[in-house]
C-alpha cells in the first residue's frame, strides 16, 4: 500500500515533519514555563496559586465554549470556500464577544461555585481573553488547514516568552502575586494574537451565509460539544478541591498537576494539533487511516511510558528542586499524577481520530461518562485529602482511555489484535529503564550517597537505558515499533552525517 498524499509526500512524512516542529516548539515552551515555575514557586504563595488556578478553571471552559467548533469545522471539511471563511469569522467574533461579557456580568455567581469571592476582579480582567481568541480562532484554523506547522511552532514559543514569562516573572517580582499572573496570561493571548495576524490577516468585511453556517455547525457543534464536556472532566477536580479543601490546597496540587500533567498534556496536544488536519485529509480511506493511527498510538505510548519512569522514581527530587521546600505537600500527587501521563497523552489520538472522522456525538458520550465517573471519584476522595484525589484522577484516566480505545477501534473497524502492538514498544522501554533505575537506586543505598547524589545517581541510570531502549530487536517490536525505532536512528545517523559539495 502506497502511503502518498498531497503534493507526493508520504502521509509518514507529514505526521513526522509535523510532528518534529510542534514538538520542538512544544518543547521550548515547557522548558520555558518550567523555569519561569521555578521562580514563581518562590515569589507567589500556595493559595495565590490556588486563587489563579481557579480563574484558569473558567477560561479553559469559556474557550471552547464560545467557539462552538469553528475553526475545526474549517479544517475538518475537505471543501471551503471564502464565504466559508467569512461566515466563521463573523461567528467566532460575536460568539467570543457574548462570551466575553457573560464572564464579566456572572463573575460574581463563577466565584461562588469555587466559594471564592475574591476571585471576582480576577475573572472580569481575564474576559478580553475570549474576545482575543475569537479574533485568532480563523488564523489559527488556515495555519494548521494548510500544515504550516513551523509558522505554529514559532507563534507558540514566542508568545509564551515574550508575552507570559517576560511580564510574569517581574511583576512577581515586585510583589503582585495573582495579578501578575492574571496579567501576563493576558499578555501571552496578545502576543498570540498579534503573531497569527501577521502571518494570516483578519479577512476585510463582515459577511454571513445561512447555508455556510449550518455546514460549519454541523460539524462544530458536535466538536464543540466533546470538546466542551472533556475540557470540563480535566476541571473538575480543580473545582472540587477549591471548593471542599481550599484555595490553599488548590494552589498545592494545580502546581503538582502543572508540573507534570500540564507539561506532558502537551506532548498528547502535539500529536492532535497535528494529527487532526493530517487524518481529516485521508478519512475516506480507511487502510491509510489505520496505518496513520497505529504509528501515531504507537508513539505517543513511547514516548509517555519513557517520561513516566523518570516521573515516579524522581518525584520528591523534581518537586524540591523545582518548587522548593514549602511544596513538599506536592509530591505524591505529582508522582500519583504522573502514572496517568500514559492514558492521557494516548486519548489525544483517540480523540483527533473520533474528530477527523466526525464521530463526535460518539465521543461526546464517552466523555460524559468519563466526566460523571471523575466527579464521583473526586467528591469520594476529596474527603481523604489531597493524595486521594490525584490517585483517582489518574484511576479515572486510565478506566476512560480503555474505553475510548476499546469504542473507537470497533467503530473504526480496526483490528483489537494490533493493540498490543501499539503499546509493546512503550512497556519494553519503561520495564527496562524501571530495572536499570531500581539498580542505580540499590547502589546508591549500598554506596550511602547523599540525597542529591542519589537523585543524580538515578537519572544517569535512566538516561543510560535510552540506548539499550533503541537497540531492541525488531522482533520484540511490533512492525510499528519496528518502524519508530528504525526511523529515530536513521534521523540520528542523518543529522551525523558528513556533508558532501
Amino acid at each position: 500500500m502506497t502511503d502518498k498524499g498531497k503534493g507526493g509526500g508520504s502521509l509518514s512524512d507529514k505526521l513526522l515533519g509535523g510532528l518534529g516542529w510542534i514538538a520542538l516548539g512544544t518543547g521550548m515552551q515547557a522548558l520555558v514555563r518550567l523555569g519561569t515555575l521555578v521562580v514563581l514557586a518562590r515569589l507567589i504563595t500556595p493559595s495565590e496559586f490556588g486563587l489563579f488556578a481557579a480563574v484558569m478553571t473558567v477560561v479553559n471552559i469559556s474557550e471552547i465554549l464560545g467557539n462552538v467548533g469553528l475553526a475545526p469545522a474549517l479544517i475538518q471539511r475537505k471543501d471551503i470556500d471564502r464565504v466559508d471563511m467569512m461566515t466563521a469569522q463573523t461567528l467566532s467574533v460575536c460568539l467570543a464577544t457574548i462570551f466575553t461579557v457573560l464572564v464579566w456580568l456572572f463573575a460574581d455567581a463563577i466565584a461562588a461555585l469555587f466559594a471564592m469571592p475574591e476571585i471576582v476582579p480576577y475573572l472580569r480582567a481575564v474576559a478580553i481573553i475570549f474576545f482575543m481568541q475569537g479574533l485568532t480562532a480563523l488564523a489559527k484554523a488556515r495555519m494548521s488547514r494548510d500544515l504550516h506547522f513551523s509558522k505554529a511552532a514559532k507563534v507558540a514559543s514566542a508568545s509564551v516568552v515574550l508575552g507570559y514569562s517576560a511580564v510574569v516573572l517581574p511583576l512577581a517580582w515586585l510583589g503582585w502575586g495573582v495579578w501578575a499572573l492574571v496579567i501576563a496570561q493576558i499578555g501571552q493571548s496578545l502576543v498570540t494574537l498579534l503573531l497569527y495576524s501577521l502571518y494570516y490577516p483578519p479577512l476585510p468585511g463582515i459577511r454571513f451565509s445561512l447555508s455556510s453556517a449550518r455546514r460549519l455547525l454541523s460539524f462544530g457543534i458536535g466538536y464543540s460539544s466533546s470538546t466542551a464536556v472533556a475540557r470540563i472532566a480535566g476541571e473538575a477536580d480543580y473545582v472540587i478541591v477549591g471548593r471542599l479543601l481550599g484555595a490553599e490546597a488548590l494552589g498545592i496540587y494545580s502546581r503538582a498537576f502543572l508540573l507534570i500533567v500540564q507539561q506532558t498534556k502537551r506532548l498528547g496536544q502535539t500529536f492532535s494539533f497535528v494529527l487532526f488536519p493530517v487524518l481529516s485529509s485521508i478519512q475516506d480511506q480507511p487502510e491509510r487511516l489505520e496505518s496513520g493511527y497505529g504509528r501515531s498510538m504507537t508513539g505517543a505510548v513511547f514516548g509517555a511510558a519513557l517520561i513516566t519512569v523518570p516521573v515516579c522514581f524522581l518525584s520528591e527530587w523534581i518537586v524540591l528542586l523545582m518548587l522548593g521546600p514549602q511544596w513538599t505537600a506536592a509530591v505524591v500527587p505529582f508522582a500519583l499524577l504522573g502514572l496517568g501521563i500514559v492514558p492521557r497523552t494516548a486519548n489525544r489520538i483517540n480523540a483527533a481520530l473520533f474528530q477527523a472522522s466526525a464521530r463526535l456525538w460518539t465521543s461526546t458520550a464517552l466523555q460524559l461518562s468519563n466526566l460523571t465517573f471523575l466527579i464521583a471519584a473526586c467528591l469520594i476522595a476529596a474527603p481523604y485529602g489531597l493524595n486521594a484525589v490525584a490517585g483517582a484522577v489518574t484511576g479515572v484516566a486510565w478506566l476512560n482511555f480503555v474505553v475510548f480505545t476499546a469504542v473507537i477501534m470497533r467503530a473504526q473497524r480496526m483490528r483489537q489484535s494490533h493493540l498490543l502492538g501499539y503499546f509493546l514498544p512503550g512497556l519494553l522501554g519503561a520495564a527496562i529503564i524501571t530495572l536499570v533505575a531500581l539498580a542505580g537506586r540499590w547502589l546508591a543505598v549500598g554506596t550511602g550517597a547523599g540525597f542529591w547524589a542519589e537523585g543524580g545517581l538515578l537519572l544517569l541510570s535512566m538516561l543510560l537505558a535510552l540506548p539499550i531502549v533503541l537497540m531492541l530487536p525488531g522482533r520484540f517490536l511490533g512492525p510499528h515499533g519496528d518502524w519508530l525505532r528504525s526511523f529515530i536512528i536513521a534521523k540520528l545517523r542523518r543529522k551525523k552525517a558528513p556533508k558532501h559539495k
